[in-house]
């Protein structure tokens, strides 16, 4: 397989393990609560009423905090 393809087809499986909803990282600060992109080179800001991150495409699973 030539190093093109090989580079497509790892895309194409990031892609889909973007897809694979995770849950958000919780952070607590002065009290209050707020909550970051599961992948640490993301870390993007998240609120609850979003289902996937604006930044990386990862869908959010936020069955876990409730």
């Amino acid at each position: 397989m030539s190093r093109k393809n090989e580079r497509v087809e790892e895309r194409i499986l990031e892609a889909l393990r973007q897809q694979e909803p995770l849950p958000p990282v919780e952070h607590e600060l002065g009290g209050g609560i707020y909550y970051t992109c599961y992948w640490l080179s993301c870390g993007e800001t998240l609120h609850k009423w979003m289902n996937y991150c604006p930044k990386c495409g990862n869908k959010i699973d936020w069955s876990v905090d409730e």
